[in-house]
């Protein structure tokens, strides 16, 4: 914490080096730091594409908090969601923790979320409890969206 303050008040390179370190930890902990962007005086956008990036993380724990930020962002702060529909694209994630949390996530977000390919993540799924939220997540799609099978 007291690393990212410095680094925030001296530049965003200090974030973008935060996020490249190799202990998971802290990448996650910048995740929850980058979350509070207006204190660094970040823009969103910059915050924003950051957290998106570390959705291709190598570690499950990094994936899944930036999964959780984003939702957590889009309810009370961010107006721009333009990254939602590609959220939906890593509903193919090898860990079933964070295809849960994502499709819980976009279960909010409906409205933006292209079906495709969280129908073709259902149809890989295995996991029961997950499959169940993907289901949820389809018709929640197709109610906000207006589709009809």
């Amino acid at each position: 914490g007291e690393q990212l303050e410095i680094a925030g008040e001296n530049s965003r390179e200090g974030f973008v080096r935060a996020m490249a370190f190799p202990n998971w930890k802290t990448r996650m902990r910048t995740i929850f730091w980058l979350r509070q962007y207006d204190r660094w005086n970040l823009e969103p956008e910059f915050a924003v594409d950051l957290i998106v990036k570390a959705l291709d993380d190598s570690s499950r724990r990094v994936r899944k908090e930036a999964v959780g930020t984003l939702s957590w962002l889009t309810q009370r702060k961010l107006k721009d969601r333009s990254f939602i529909p590609e959220m939906g694209g890593k509903l193919a994630d090898p860990a079933r923790h964070v295809r849960y949390a994502l499709a819980k996530s976009l279960a909010r977000q409906a409205e933006e979320v292209p079906l495709k390919p969280v129908l073709e993540a259902t149809v890989r799924e295995t996991h029961p409890a997950t499959l169940v939220k993907f289901q949820r997540l389809i018709g929640k799609i197709m109610e906000t969206q207006d589709l009809k099978l």
